[in-house]
This record gives structure tokens, C-alpha cells and sequence, in this order.
């Protein structure tokens, strides 16, 4: 039985992914996608359904398994990562999943039961043609993440009503965070803001100790 598909994300061609995977793979993959995709906002629902077409017709069958989070949900994984038992993940409120503008997906291998070797670069080259592409986590150690970043997340939490109401409701305090990415350490964050004068002191020491060294052969 052919899953439901109000998307279209089955854009058949000749190499396109029909032909290559089982029926039931494609139908799971479709399926759980376009649960998925209803959750996003629409441009970043647009730009999820461009993408698994794009795949799709090239000949990659993409399986999207996580788009918006609740508050409630992003604290579990954010408590998990900080425990050291869970993958990389952001404070509530600083992850574009809050706000239905990410998504997390992976290319099935073609028995349609596990990853596809390679696959994430597939999709960074289809990503790179989107009429607005997804920015992509790889470079924080999350591969799987592809974000909207048209509006900074910094921004869609001041905005946020209900992240306001969650935090009055629940009581948490947020820590320093980067923009949709992991939590800032306070080395970290003291690097990340006062990088140039220490540097400049770093610097100045050394002229310093060079004219000192010059000094006393000089004597």
C-alpha cells in the first residue's frame, strides 16, 4: 500500500528513487518525511520539500526524522548531551527546531535499512542548488542538522511568546549559548569576546621579554 504523499515528495523519473529501493523503504521514508515536513514553518517547509524531491529524482531516498521540538523536549536532549549520554544539542530556545526551522535527516543506504556511506555529501550538493539552501551542522559536529537561517535564532526567541510562557512556567534558567549551536564553555566564551586584547597582551609580552633578553647581552 503507497504511503500518503500531499507533498510530492515522490518525484518520479527515470533514475529517481523508486527504482532502486523497496516499496515498503520508500513508503516508511515518505511517510515519516512528511510527518516531519508538517511540523516546519512554510518557507523552511518549502525548502524541506525541494530538497527530497531534488534527492528523490536523483535517485537518493532521504528519511527526515526530526523537525519541530517542544521546549519540554529540547531540555531532555540538551540535558542528555550536557550528562555526556546524548548527541549534541542546544538549550532551549537557541535551537531552530523550537520554531519549526530545522530538520534532521540521513540518506538510506539501498536496502533501506541503514545509512547510506557518503550520502550527507549527496545531499550538501543538492542542498547548494536549493532556490534557498539549508545551512548544514557539520561543521559543529551535528551532520545530520540542516537549519533555516534566514532569521538568526537570536531574534525567533525574543520574538517567541512561548518560550517566554515556558520559561515563566517551568522555572529554567538559560545558559550562554551560540546561535544554534552547543553551549559556550567560560573559557570559551571569554576567548570568543576578548580574543584580540589578549592577543595584543600576548604580544606585547614578548617584545617585552625580547627587548629584556637584548639588554642584558648588550650589559
Amino acid at each position: 500500500m503507497a504511503a500518503t504523499d500531499p507533498y510530492g515528495l515522490k518525484n518520479s523519473g527515470f533514475m529517481s528513487a523508486e527504482n532502486y529501493y523497496p516499496e515498503e523503504a520508500v513508503n516508511r521514508a515518505v511517510s515519516m518525511s512528511t510527518y516531519v515536513i508538517q511540523g516546519l514553518d512554510q518557507q523552511t517547509r518549502e525548502m524541506a520539500i525541494e530538497l527530497y524531491r531534488d534527492m528523490f529524482y536523483l535517485g537518493y531516498l532521504l528519511y527526515m526524522f526530526s523537525g519541530y521540538r517542544s521546549f519540554d523536549k529540547q531540555l531532555a536532549l540538551y540535558e542528555q548531551y550536557k550528562q555526556g549520554t546524548g548527541n549534541i544539542a542546544a538549550p532551549p530556545g537557541d535551537s531552530m527546531h523550537n520554531y519549526g526551522r530545522a530538520i534532521d535527516l540521513m540518506v538510506l543506504d539501498f536496502s533501506g535499512e541503514g545509512q547510506l556511506p557518503g550520502g550527507l555529501k549527496k545531499v550538501n550538493q543538492a542542498n547548494e542548488n536549493l532556490n534557498i539552501p539549508f545551512k548544514w551542522g557539520g561543521s559543529f559536529n551535528d551532520p545530520n542538522h540542516y537549519w533555516n537561517d534566514t532569521v538568526p535564532v537570536s531574534e525567533l526567541k525574543k520574538n517567541s511568546i512561548e518560550y517566554v510562557e515556558w520559561l515563566e512556567e517551568t522555572g529554567w534558567q538559560p545558559d550562554i549559548v551560540l546561535d544554534d549551536g552547543p553551549k559556550l564553555s567560560g573559557l570559551a566564551l571569554f576567548w570568543n569576546e576578548q580574543k584580540e586584547v589578549a592577543i595584543t597582551m600576548v604580544i606585547g609580552l614578548a617584545v617585552l621579554i625580547m627587548i629584556f633578553i637584548a639588554s642584558i647581552y648588550n650589559d
